[in-house]
């Protein structure tokens, strides 16, 4: 059997299962970060019997000719299924129809052409019978119990079964992760930003400064939503945060710095992990996040390091496992991230360097900020 770790497959018990519109919202997730490549595979029993969907069928099967065909989709203005992938922002999206006999052969030919390590969102059943994937997810409608006949032959090797209620599945597509080369579900995660600090060496509320018509902190949360599972803000005057619609966690005991801050938080937060962040952070480098989140299993903190051994604790991983030594901390008089990490399971992600984390402290940083910004 064939094994293609950078594959996601996804398919469906049945009609209405949302299986297009999932693999839209994946690829629209990482179309700016990691292009990925979208696969289609229709598999055909004989050219000449009836259409395995049911009625007179579309013409597709009678367009075969040979044991496979392979076609690239290139207009993003149809609603055929190719078509919406190109246009969720897949790189490249391809169509493989395929006798059934010839099936392995013509996914063999399929990936021998992708350059190694490509990303692949595949529509598919019958392939799985071919091939195993990094991810082999299967969606049906909510409530369904007899799967379609293709379907029925693959769901036991399913690694996730999801179930779509009209407007949502119950496994969200943006927890879907594909780093190094292979496709995984991360763990559900929060995120915390925040806001409570006094931003003294910029002399007003960073997080209301405004960058590209947002205010930061309006611009963090944007790029947070669609990685994370749910938002929520750290600071003691909710009032200046209403209009982002988010929980505002206050303090327990003011003026007392970011750790009094992280446990505030984590204490009202309906997940283990959570990625904590500042406020004045313009862009968001998700992958970091995700290499984090996975990096998590059998620690309580995780946190890049620079080269140079600069850390950055507020854009980092923390599980509420650290509640009980924050606290302790903190009852000590201690009050900086820094004075924890003894008690607690760290992990370090070297980071190389680079761009990947750039922060504003003062208005010089936000000047510059600006004139980057326009620059692009």
């Amino acid at each position: 059997m064939i094994r293609q770790i950078n594959m996601l497959m996804i398919g469906a018990a049945g009609r209405k299962a949302g299986k297009t519109e999932f693999a839209c919202e994946v690829l629209r997730r990482y179309a700016k970060i990691n292009p990925l490549v979208g696969v289609k595979v229709t598999a055909v029993t004989n050219p000449g019997e009836c259409c395995p969907r049911g009625g007179e069928g579309c013409g597709v099967c009678g367009g075969l000719t040979g044991p496979y065909l392979v076609s690239e989709e290139k207009s993003v203005n149809s609603d055929k299924d190719t078509s919406r992938l190109l246009a969720a922002g897949a790189s490249k999206v391809l169509w493989l129809r395929s006798l059934r006999a010839s099936l392995s052969e013509a996914l063999i030919a399929l990936l021998g052409d992708m350059p190694a390590g490509t990303g692949i969102v595949c529509e598919s059943n019958s392939s799985r019978l071919e091939l195993e994937p990094g991810l082999f997810l299967v969606l049906k409608q909510k409530g369904q119990t007899s799967p379609k006949s293709s379907c029925r032959k693959v769901i036991h090797l399913a690694d996730r079964i999801c179930e779509f209620d009209g407007t949502s599945w119950d496994l969200p597509p943006k927890r879907l992760v594909f780093m190094e080369g292979r496709w995984s579900i991360r763990p559900e995660a929060g995120a915390v930003i925040l806001a409570g600090g006094k931003s003294s060496r910029m002399g007003q509320d960073k997080s209301l400064m405004r960058l590209e018509g947002q205010t930061l902190i309006e611009r963090i949360v944007q790029q947070l939503q669609p990685i994370l599972d749910d938002v929520v803000i750290g600071a003691n005057d909710p009032e200046n945060f209403r209009f982002l619609k988010r929980k505002v966690i206050a303090d327990h005991v003011p003026d007392q710095g970011p750790l009094m801050g992280i446990v505030s938080c984590l204490s009202e937060s309906r997940f283990d992990l959570n990625f904590v962040t500042g406020c004045d952070i313009p862009e968001i480098n998700q992958g970091v996040i995700e290499k984090m989140i996975t990096e998590a299993p059998g620690f309580d903190v995780v946190m890049p390091r620079a080269g140079d051994g600069c850390i950055e604790p507020l854009f980092a991983i923390y599980r509420r496992s650290v509640l009980e030594p924050a606290r302790a901390t903190l009852s000590e008089g201690k009050r900086r991230i820094r004075d924890l990490l003894p008690r607690i399971r760290a992990k370090y992600v070297e980071m190389p360097e680079g761009d990947w984390y750039r922060n504003l402290n003062t208005m010089e940083d936000y000047e510059a900020e600006l004139r980057r910004a326009k620059s692009i």
